[in-house]
C-alpha cells in the first residue's frame, strides 16, 4: 500500500520553501524533497574566503513580488544599495560616469544632445511606470528597433535590460516583461547572501533533504529510488530541465525544447581591499559584462561579476574579458585577491521570459510548477510569483502584504 501525504513540494530552492510557507498558512500539511544534501539551490552562499557569497551577483527587487511574498511571509531581508555613486560605464576602453541624472545624461560623453534628450525621456517613462507602451508579441530587439533609432541610446538601453534581466537575448526577450523589470531595477534594490532569505523561508519545514525523487505522476504519486508515496497535491520547483524529466509531458517537453536558457559566466572575488574605493560598480557599452562591490565585511570586500552570455555562447572563454573589466574598474585589484570563484556557465533563468509568456503553474489537477519558467519572471521574483500563483490556486486566493 502507497503511503500518502497532504502536499509534497519537490525542490527546496527559494520558490519551493516560499509555495511550501505559504500552503502551511492555509493549514496544509507539507513535505519538501530536496535530492541534495542542503536547500537553497542556487540561492546558496557558500563562504568564499570567509565571506558568504552568493553563487553569482544575485540582487533583490524591493518593488517586486517576491519581496512582497517575504513580507507576507513576516520576512524583512536586509541588505546593501548598489553603490551608484560609484557606478561607471566602461566604454571603448574606458570608464565614463553612469548617466542616471539629468546634469549627468546631459554631460556624459557617450551622447549627443538629441540622444541625451531621447534617452531621459525613456528613462524617465521606465520610473514613472511599469507599463511601457509595447506592441503585442514584441522582442525587446524590435521595441530598441521601434523606440532607438540612434545605436547610443540603443546600448544604453541594453546595458539597463541586461542589468536588470540578467539576460542576453534581446531576440527572444519579450518586450513587456523586460520594460517591467527595468522600471523595478530602477526603484530599490539590494544586495544580501540569498543564503539568509533560504534560511527564513525555511524555518519551521518539514524539509526531507537527501531525498530526490524521481518521477512525478499525474494521479498524485512521487516515486523514489527505494519507494513510492502518493500525494493530495504536489509542486515541481525546480529548473525546466528538472523538471521535463520528472513530470513527462508533451507539451511541457515541447515548451523546454523551445525555451531559451539565461545564462552568465561569473567570476566572485573577495578582495582584502579595494585599490580605488571610488569606482563600485562597472557596466559593459560595447560588451556584455558586469562589475559591482556587493559587500564589505571584516572578513573581506565582495567584488561580482558577469559577462551576459548570449544563446550558445561558450562561457568558459569570458574570464580574461571580466579580467579587463576589473583591471579598468580597480587596478591592482590582483594583490589583494583572497579568493575567487569562476563559474563559466550559470544558468540565471531556466526560460527567457518571450512574447508568449510562461508554461503556467498548472501542470495537471492538483500537480503543479512553482518556478520563473512557469510564471514567465525573472529571477527569485518570477520563482515566487509562481509559488503564490500555486498557493492562491490551492485556496482561491492569498492576500500579500503592501
Amino acid at each position: 500500500m502507497t503511503d500518502e501525504i497532504d502536499v509534497a513540494v519537490v525542490g527546496a530552492g527559494p520558490s519551493g520553501l516560499a509555495v511550501a510557507a505559504l500552503l502551511k498558512r492555509q493549514g496544509r500539511q507539507v513535505t519538501i524533497f530536496e535530492g541534495s544534501q542542503r536547500p537553497g539551490g542556487q540561492a546558496q552562499s557558500p563562504l568564499l574566503g570567509g565571506v558568504a557569497t552568493n553563487l553569482g551577483a544575485h540582487a533583490l527587487y524591493l518593488g517586486g513580488s517576491a519581496f512582497k511574498v517575504l513580507k507576507t511571509l513576516g520576512i524583512k531581508p536586509v541588505g546593501s544599495p548598489p553603490p551608484l555613486a560609484g557606478a561607471r560605464i566602461w566604454a571603448n576602453g574606458r570608464l565614463v560616469p553612469l548617466p542616471t541624472s539629468p546634469v549627468g545624461i546631459f554631460s556624459s560623453p557617450l551622447l549627443d544632445w538629441k540622444e541625451a534628450l531621447a534617452f531621459s525621456r525613456l528613462l524617465v517613462g521606465f520610473f514613472a511606470s511599469p507599463r511601457v507602451q509595447t506592441a503585442p508579441n514584441e522582442t525587446v530587439s524590435a521595441w530598441l528597433d521601434r523606440t532607438c533609432p540612434s545605436p547610443n541610446v540603443r546600448k544604453l538601453l541594453q546595458l539597463f535590460f541586461r542589468l536588470t534581466t540578467y539576460t542576453n537575448a534581446p531576440d527572444v526577450l519579450g518586450a513587456a516583461a523586460a520594460c517591467h523589470q527595468l522600471h523595478l531595477g530602477l526603484k530599490n534594490v539590494i544586495y544580501l547572501p540569498f543564503a539568509n532569505l533560504v534560511d527564513a523561508l525555511g524555518q519551521g519545514a518539514d524539509l526531507r533533504t537527501g531525498r530526490a525523487v524521481r518521477q512525478v505522476h499525474p494521479d498524485g504519486r512521487l516515486v523514489f529510488d527505494e519507494a513510492e508515496l502518493r500525494a493530495r497535491t504536489i509542486v515541481i520547483a525546480t529548473p525546466l530541465r528538472s523538471a521535463v524529466k520528472l513530470f513527462v509531458d508533451d507539451r511541457l517537453r515541447a515548451f523546454a525544447a523551445a525555451a531559451t536558457p539565461g545564462r552568465a559566466a561569473c567570476l566572485d572575488l573577495v578582495l582584502n581591499r579595494l585599490p580605488d574605493p571610488k569606482h563600485r560598480q562597472a557596466l559593459g557599452f560595447d560588451t556584455p559584462v558586469y562589475a559591482a562591490v556587493h559587500r564589505q565585511t571584516p572578513e573581506g570586500i565582495v567584488i561580482q561579476t558577469a559577462r551576459y552570455l548570449t544563446p550558445g555562447e561558450d562561457g568558459s572563454k569570458a574570464r580574461a574579458g571580466l579580467e579587463a573589466l576589473l583591471d579598468a574598474l580597480q587596478p591592482g585589484w590582483r594583490a589583494e585577491v583572497k579568493a575567487e570563484r569562476f563559474l563559466p556557465e550559470l544558468t540565471v533563468t531556466s526560460a527567457v521570459p518571450t512574447p508568449a509568456g510562461g508554461f503556467g503553474v498548472q501542470l495537471a489537477d492538483h500537480v503543479y510548477a512553482a518556478a520563473d519558467w512557469a510564471a514567465g519572471g525573472f529571477l527569485i521574483d518570477g520563482g515566487l510569483d509562481a509559488a503564490l500563483q500555486v498557493a492562491s490556486a490551492e485556496a482561491g486566493s492569498v492576500r500579500l502584504a503592501g
